[in-house]
């Protein structure tokens, strides 16, 4: 991203806290360190030129930030640094942030270390669920976790609670799989797709934790089905196993922020905060979780029984009701938009369907998000078709025979 003299400027009075003053001209802005600075007149102002055609517009621009750096020395150095890396890098923030309860600042290495811990659990978490959302990725999705937390950065320590900052680079493709089962297959996806997931999930992860204390539910166990639902938003085992390593003692929070495209600093989207009295609800949503099976990769064989191109949801969906008996009788699939159309045309055609996929064992049926391949198979259902035969319960288990774990 480029940036001018006047982009760095203006990031500097913000990250600095400068704040514009009310006095204003039609020729000039003036700029203070604070409001009670402002409060002593034009004389403890930077002024900033407004006509950025003038000739010596630059030169002033100039000018105006020597004068801050003469001001901050070696802090201006480092947050000029900072700015040109993280702000024009266009880098989304993760922050984490915990009130440690002392003064001094000095905190013991373990009672820091569980937030490094949580960051590094909500990173990998969020990137995982931006490629496909499960209640429990166990050992799936491990390539494009490892290549977010390769890719993204940390940020320096901050002065005040204790922070750990966590710089996603926005618009940098990160690889999703190495998998060459199909041409069709999601292999890059940007950092935006991550923390824009773990916005989501973090959003549906609070409001479900807050329906279950509003209610005084938490010791039913009924009552964290709810977490059921917040799946498909991003919320998973392995992001609720992130937030139980933040402190069970102290507030915690949590925020994100999207790198802006006008060289401003990073606008906060959203931020979680997390109290001490969550903690125990969201280890009981984490057993909840913890107690579905591991997906397991599969090939599935069967008759479509349902298509549902949901706009509002933003995905394709179907259901298949399989043949044989070692598997789910019907199987739930999200699909994409080209995976989707070949579903339209064996369901128009009456002809078997074939996914495979990461298969994820439900209470009831199971799902497959963002199968590696789907084909329209030769077999045709129905009768109907001229020169086609009925298919016959012999016809479905030899069919049946071609549908199994892959390991």
């Amino acid at each position: 991203m480029t940036a001018s003299h006047a982009d760095l400027l203006y990031a500097l009075f913000d990250e600095l806290h400068w704040v514009k003053g009310e006095l204003e001209s039609n020729q000039a802005e003036f700029w203070y360190p604070s409001r009670d600075k402002e409060a002593d007149g034009v004389s403890a102002a930077l002024i900033v030129p407004k006509n950025k055609d003038a000739a010596d517009y630059t030169n002033v621009i100039d000018g105006v930030l020597n004068r801050l750096s003469a001001m901050y020395g070696a802090k201006y150095d480092q947050v000029s640094a900072y700015i040109k890396e993280a702000v024009f890098g266009a880098y989304d923030p993760i922050i984490l942030r915990e009130d440690t309860g002392t003064t001094s600042g000095l905190i013991s290495w373990a009672s820091g270390s569980h937030l490094i811990a949580s960051a590094e659990g909500l990173l990998g978490a969020a990137a995982r669920a931006a490629v496909s959302t499960q209640k429990r990725f166990g050992t799936t999705n491990h390539k494009v976790k490892d290549s977010v937390l390769r890719d993204s950065f940390m940020g320096q320590t901050q002065i005040g609670s204790f922070i750990v900052t966590a710089y996603v680079p926005s618009n940098h493709a990160f690889e999703v799989s190495d998998s060459q089962k199909s041409s069709t297959k999601q292999k890059v996806i940007t950092g935006r797709a991550v923390t824009d997931t773990l916005t989501r999930a973090l959003k549906a992860f609070d409001g479900g934790i807050s329906e279950i204390i509003r209610n005084n539910d938490s010791d039913s166990d009924s009552a964290y089905g709810i977490f059921d639902e917040t799946v498909q938003e991003g919320v998973s085992y392995e992001l609720l196993d992130a937030i139980s390593q933040m402190s069970d003692t102290n507030e915690s929070s949590v925020s994100v922020s999207f790198a802006s495209s006008s060289n401003s600093a990073p606008s906060k989207v959203y931020e979680l905060v997390v109290s001490p009295v969550m903690q125990p609800i969201v280890k009981k949503a984490k057993d909840y979780l913890e107690r579905t099976e591991s997906p397991i990769s599969m090939r599935v064989v069967g008759e479509i029984v349902r298509l549902d191109n949901s706009l509002d949801k933003g995905q394709h969906e179907i259901r298949i009701r399989t043949f044989g008996k070692d598997i789910p009788s019907t199987v739930t699939v999200f699909l994409n938009a080209d995976q989707y159309e070949k579903a339209i045309e064996a369901h128009k055609t009456q002809h078997v369907f074939s996914v495979t996929g990461s298969l994820q064992r439900m209470q009831r049926g199971a799902e497959i998000s963002d199968p590696w391949e789907v084909n329209i198979e030769d077999t045709v259902l129905s009768q109907d078709m001229s020169n086609d035969l009925k298919l016959t319960g012999k016809d479905k288990q030899k069919i049946a025979k071609g549908q199994s774990s892959l390991f």
